[in-house]
């Protein structure tokens, strides 16, 4: 069977790179494009076959094969509170990162992409989240 869908946001935005698969054949998947647009081909897939949309920041879905066809998705965030983060590198002390929370500390890191961006250039030595302790 042939799928083809959308994945957007809770704004409707596309997002790229959510990998679609299949939840009983684990070498059958693809990921979004740009536009949030995928094709899942393959003879295993049936009608009634379930699908896991996942991306990391939301939650999962695993709607069957014939409610994803032709439909546009919309994945809604999985934000989970953390307290803080500890990096460890070799040959030097532990640095931990203090998580901000207020609840709007995440708008200004929109993906997770972003945040883990941020988080390697906070070891690279660059400031950028609330603080930073040795």
């Amino acid at each position: 069977m042939k799928i083809q869908g959308k994945i957007v946001d809770e704004t409707n935005q596309p997002i790229e790179e959510v990998i679609i698969s299949s939840d009983a054949y684990k070498d059958i998947f693809t990921t979004t494009d740009s536009n949030g647009k995928f094709t899942l081909d393959n003879d295993k897939i049936t009608a009634i076959s379930p699908i896991k949309i996942s991306y990391v920041g939301y939650k999962d879905q695993f709607p069957l094969a014939k409610e994803l066809n032709g439909k546009t998705i919309q994945l809604k965030e999985n934000i989970n509170a953390l307290d803080n983060v500890t990096i460890f590198t070799a040959g030097s002390k532990p640095t931990t990162l203090e998580t901000e929370t207020n609840p709007n500390f995440l708008q200004k890191y929109k993906t997770p992409i972003t945040i883990i961006s941020s988080i390697v250039l906070v070891v690279a030595g660059y400031f950028l989240i609330k603080k930073a302790v040795k």
